[in-house]
């Protein structure tokens, strides 16, 4: 048996709107209470459905829980009211792993959560922790590849990490961390960290091959405020007070722009990095202001330093110092070695040395401005293109109108102002006199008009949001809509992409509705055209080798990968376009088993198909090769005859195959043997065994070759062979018999008139 498959599908059988999905149909979102609707936050959580709220009343909850996908977990109450509370540690000082567990859009806030390992941990994608008060934990906040938004959050004394991010793109915004090992611990990361507080850690933000931007935050009293380590990471607009190092660079060409620092051991420290350092102010560092070391080079522009111990120092490094303020301090600029370059730099009021240099064969300097310091140059540090002459500063350390700075920097015009005009010297001039933080001021999310997709049923497309703009780095929450119908609004995603996994062919619109932070929100639809696809079927056909008056024992199932779609069997047995089952439904009557009768041989395909109720059909085929099976004789002829009588045996055939015709002849037979009709005739002349074959074919080439012989015995020499003449199938045939019964009677009258008989 050769099998063959074939598939087609007549595409949309129908346009309809959206109607259902594989998404259950879910009622309107609810707002659940504990303790009065449920004893427990854990009850209340497990009973809690997408977009629901539990609001927990004032207490202490002692749990362990997972907040469900876009469920929201709100204290009823103030912080210090409402408790999450991890529980006492084991016996061997073990605390539970977390308080809470967020996933998909999921929300909790405004706890105080307390005594885990992590009070929180971020699983998902678009989860947030806002207004909790987090204190007795190991970390306060974990992602784990995860997305979210932690805002408004007092983070107190965790003593591993306030947050700790993995793979993550975080927005961290208006946070107060206080004490602990670290603030904020970011690796392979994304984000932001904006108005947050870190005060009194060892480290108060690490950064590790991450992108991340520090805007209008403060780093206070910590041993280091800022570690920053690869990556693309902006520092701006941020103040560092009383650090013992204020931002320290290690292998990272981060930028470091219009900060202010103040009391520091060092504000920026440098080692192996070529990061730009632009528009900071620098104040009263105890060591240095900014240290560069061994392979640095990076570019130090445009910044103000006041009454540091050492304004800049460069040892061994490759740095380019330039358009620079000095006031006060006990030196300005040291360089120790390398290739630095040192151009329109300011120095006043510097009580030791303005301007040192160490070892400086390869230091290139000039257009430096000198004025009331008590040593101006130490060391190879002049060119002879120097001013020793009043700025004109006044107490904000801006320069007036009429200062001899103006316009007296470098000539090349790669130290021109961004207006095109020659350099000034000091901070007022040169290409990045403009960079500063620039407050961007909120505007209303917008996103554009959504592509078009296609796809097929029962198949997953992923689908993201595109085109969206906000005029700051403000995030932005997603939410989607895929069933208008089911009272479910905007809960079936809570991220910039949904899956999409359609259960039925048609036209699908799906909303998307983006926030903002200002709850600015705006809606687009995506629309989706989803393609009907043919049923699947799987078929036996048992019984091989098949022979005609036999039976063919057949099984066959068919499926569709839509759920919704209703698949129907049918079968033509004999190819002839005749279907001998149909409609065969498979969700209610199962798989198709029955049995089929071979009535004829022969070499012909059957088909089956699969159909479902959107047009779709997979069509199969099965060769089928049904052997032909030679007639047969129902009956023996007769074995004897009397000389002179007629032989007049009807020759009764069958076939396996009903639609068969049999048809007879003999061969190899004595004198006039012959078949006449459907009779075998013959009439002896002599007495004697004699031998013939009857041949019997059928019209699909079957035959049988049937050899027989019959005695001729002398007239009267034995009773009448009835079966001879059975079947009176014609008038000579009955006159025969009748002949026959005849001869008998008048032998047996004979044999009463012997006496010895009669005796």
């Amino acid at each position: 048996m050769r099998r063959c498959r074939s598939q087609r599908s007549d595409g949309l059988a129908l346009l309809v709107l959206l109607v259902g999905l594989a998404w259950p149909s879910l009622a309107v979102a609810e707002t659940w209470h504990v303790p009065d609707d449920f004893a427990s936050v854990h009850d209340a959580l497990s009973h809690a459905a997408r977009c629901d709220v539990v609001l927990v009343g004032p207490g202490t909850w002692q749990t362990s829980v997972t907040v469900p996908e876009g469920v929201r977990l709100v204290a009823d109450g103030d912080p210090d009211e409402v408790i999450l509370d991890g529980g006492e540690p084991d016996d061997e000082g073990a605390y539970v792993g977390q308080v809470v567990i967020l996933t998909n859009g999921a929300t909790v806030e405004g706890f105080t959560l307390r005594r885990a390992n992590e009070a929180v941990s971020m699983t998902g994608l678009w989860s947030e922790v806002r207004g909790n008060i987090i204190e007795e934990v190991g970390v306060g906040v974990a992602a784990y590849g995860s997305e979210g938004w932690i805002v408004g959050n007092r983070i107190e004394g965790a003593w591993d990490r306030a947050i700790y991010s993995n793979g993550s793109q975080l927005w961290i915004d208006d946070n107060e961390i206080v004490g602990g090992e670290l603030g904020i611990d970011i690796v392979d990361g994304a984000g932001r960290i904006l108005r947050t507080q870190v005060r009194e850690t060892s480290r108060g933000l690490s950064f590790r091959d991450s992108y991340i931007e520090v805007t209008l935050s403060t780093l206070e009293d910590n041993e280091t405020g800022a570690l920053l380590n690869r990556g693309e990471v902006v520092v701006q607009a941020s103040t560092f007070v009383s650090n013992l190092v204020g931002v320290y660079l290690i292998d990272s060409p981060a930028y470091v722009l219009d900060n202010y620092f103040e009391d520091s051991g060092y504000a920026i420290l440098s080692d192996f990095s070529s990061a730009t350092i632009v528009a900071n102010e620098i104040h009263t560092s105890d060591y240095v202001g900014i240290s560069e070391g061994l392979g640095s080079e990076s570019q130090v522009s445009n910044n103000l330093l006041v009454d540091n111990a050492v304004g800049i120092d460069l040892q061994l490094a490759d740095s380019h110092v330039h358009n620079n303020d000095f006031f006060g301090g006990l030196k300005g600029l040291v360089i120790s070695g390398g290739g630095a370059r040192a151009i329109n730099n300011l120095f006043e009021g510097v009580a030791e040395v303005a301007f040192e240099g160490i070892d400086v064969d390869d230091l290139l300097a000039g257009f430096n401005l000198f004025w009331s310091n008590t040593v101006d140059t130490a060391g190879a540090v002049t060119d002879g293109s120097e001013l020793y002459i009043d700025p004109l500063y006044d107490d904000d350390y801006q320069p007036d109108q009429n200062s001899p700075v103006i316009n007296f920097g470098n000539p090349s015009i790669n130290y021109n102002d961004p207006d095109g005009s020659r350099s000034n010297v000091g901070r007022t001039g040169g290409p990045l006199r403009d960079d500063a933080y620039i407050v961007e001021p909120p505007s209303p999310v917008t996103v554009d008009d959504q592509p078009s997709y296609s796809m097929d049923e029962a198949t997953e497309m992923v689908i993201f949001v595109e085109g969206i703009h906000m005029s700051n780095d403000d995030p932005v929450r997603f939410r989607w809509d895929v069933d208008p119908n089911d009272g479910f609004e905007f809960c079936d995603s809570f991220t910039s992409a949904i899956t999409f996994a359609p259960e039925d062919d048609g036209l699908y619109t799906l909303q998307l509705r983006a926030t903002d932070v200002l709850d600015n929100e705006v809606i687009q639809t995506v629309d989706v055209e989803v393609y009907n696809t043919p049923p699947s079927i799987d078929w036996r056909f048992l019984g091989a080798p098949l022979y005609e008056g036999g039976e063919l024992v057949v099984w066959a199932d068919a499926w569709d990968a839509a759920s919704a779609d209703t698949v129907t069997i049918w079968i033509d047995f004999e190819g002839d376009g005749v279907f001998e089952i149909e409609n065969h439904d498979t969700d209610v009557d199962g798989p198709v088993v029955t049995t089929w009768p071979l009535e004829q041989s022969g070499d012909w395909m059957s088909t089956l198909e699969a159909r479902d109720d959107d047009g779709g059909v997979t069509q199969v085929g099965e060769e089928l090769y049904v052997e032909n099976l030679p007639p047969f004789l129902v009956e023996e002829p007769p074995e004897t005859i009397q000389l002179g009588l007629e032989l007049g045996w009807v020759v009764a055939t069958g076939d396996p195959s009903p639609l068969d015709v049999v048809t007879v002849s003999v061969e190899e037979a004595p004198g006039d043997m012959r078949i006449s009709g459907e009779t075998l005739r013959w009439t002896p002349t002599e007495e004697g065994v004699f031998t013939y074959t009857l041949v019997l074919r059928d019209q699909d080439g079957g035959r049988t070759d049937s050899r027989h012989s019959i005695e001729v015995l002398p007239l009267g020499s034995l009773a009448c062979n009835c079966s001879v003449y059975e079947g009176g199938r014609s008038a000579a045939q009955r006159s025969w018999l009748w002949a026959c019964l005849a001869l008998l009677m008048a032998q047996g009258l004979t044999r009463r008139r012997t006496p010895g008989r009669l005796g």
